[in-house]
């Protein structure tokens, strides 16, 4: 599996955590990311999408930007409701929180990418440690998207998971705390 590194973008993240509780601000603008979608891809046949946020106006806003190009079949507000969704809708891609109730995301990913058919995992969240990350990968997932930079990250995200290539941030160098996975609780709820 490959790793496609991500393109920084200087996106002020204030105004990305305002857009998750008020409607004034749109969290993933269309047209930054119209001009950076290849023609061939737009035509791509339509993925179904699972997704999995315990924050409604959260999923209400990836939906918005997904739907365009992704059939968004289901979404689940716990890790646990998650696998169960994951089983029954058999979605090709989950997009999923890594800090929801019940069972944590990593946990979360851990079970479905065990399942024989599981989907293309991209995880979508606020936790931007490398060891978190380690651990999501480790777990199965083949993205790895800060909420926000959603906007601009997370369909190139479902593209590289659904082609089987890995899609992580490009972290500046002593950004983050490094944490060894044993100390990164997947079972984390808020």
């Amino acid at each position: 599996m490959g790793i496609l590194p991500s393109v920084c973008y200087q996106v002020p993240p204030c105004e990305r955590l305002q857009a998750v509780t008020t409607d004034s601000f749109d969290p993933f603008p269309r047209d930054l990311l119209c001009d950076s979608i290849p023609l061939q891809d737009r035509a791509m046949a339509r993925a179904r999408v699972l997704l999995a946020d315990n924050h409604p106006p959260l999923l209400a806003a990836v939906r918005r930007l997904l739907a365009p190009d992704f059939d968004v079949v289901g979404e689940a507000s716990d890790g646990a409701e998650a696998v169960r969704l994951a089983g029954s809708l058999q979605p090709d891609v989950m997009i999923i929180d890594l800090a929801m109730p019940r069972m944590g995301g990593i946990e979360a990913i851990r079970q479905i990418s065990r399942a024989g058919s599981s989907p293309a995992i991209v995880a979508l969240t606020v936790l931007s440690d490398p060891a978190v990350l380690a651990a999501a990968l480790e777990a199965g997932a083949r993205g790895y998207v800060l909420k926000s930079q959603a906007g601009i990250e997370l369909i190139p995200a479902i593209r590289a998971a659904l082609a089987g290539e890995a899609r992580v941030p490009a972290w500046p160098t002593g950004h983050h705390r490094n944490r060894s996975p044993e100390e990164v609780d997947p079972d984390n709820t808020d």
